[in-house]
């Protein structure tokens, strides 16, 4: 048995026009367009992450927006994991980026998706790469897209200093 051929990575303008419907569809708004259009933010080798911003919304769409889809089509299983495993983590109040939609096929975009709230700060690869972790370290750091943000210090909690922890704006650090 044969593999089929990988398909090239979707770029923003593939995706532009397709992921705007899916939105207008989703939100039952017809009129929503891009304040800011997609821009690629990460490039890893199981997944693309492209930032984007919302026109002419309220709530967690009006916010910053993370789209991201993975590169192969047959991975529904592990976006819809993903996708549970995030929202599960930020209904409890973990600073994680909450999931606002997500979609297991390709038949939207070409491949399982999930679109999320863009937390602020620096991601964790940058994080990571600061580190004397030598070469092969550095390269697997460098193929992983991170789309969490940690915030720029350490924050306290009522339990004590906290690491680095990634934050969402909603005061956890």
């Amino acid at each position: 048995m044969t593999e089929a051929p990988p398909q090239p990575a979707p770029t923003a303008d593939d995706l532009r026009g397709p992921l705007l419907d899916y939105l207008r569809r989703h939100t039952q708004d017809p009129t929503l367009s891009y304040r800011d259009p997609l821009q690629l933010l990460a490039d890893g080798s199981t997944a693309r992450i492209f930032r984007f911003r919302l026109a002419g919304t309220q709530g967690s769409l009006a916010r910053p927006l993370v789209l991201r889809i993975l590169l192969d089509s047959r991975q529904a299983a592990l976006i819809a994991f993903e996708s549970a495993v995030q929202s599960s983590l930020a209904s409890i109040g973990y600073p994680a980026p909450a999931v606002l939609a997500h979609h297991g096929t390709g038949e939207l975009l070409g491949s399982p998706f999930m679109i999320m709230e863009r937390a602020p700060g620096i991601t964790l690869g940058a994080v990571l790469a600061g580190l004397s972790l030598g070469l092969p370290a550095l390269v697997l750091i460098g193929a992983l897209p991170w789309p969490t943000a940690l915030g720029p210090t350490p924050c306290s909690t009522s339990q004590g200093p906290a690491s680095a922890t990634a934050t969402t704006g909603r005061g956890m650090c």
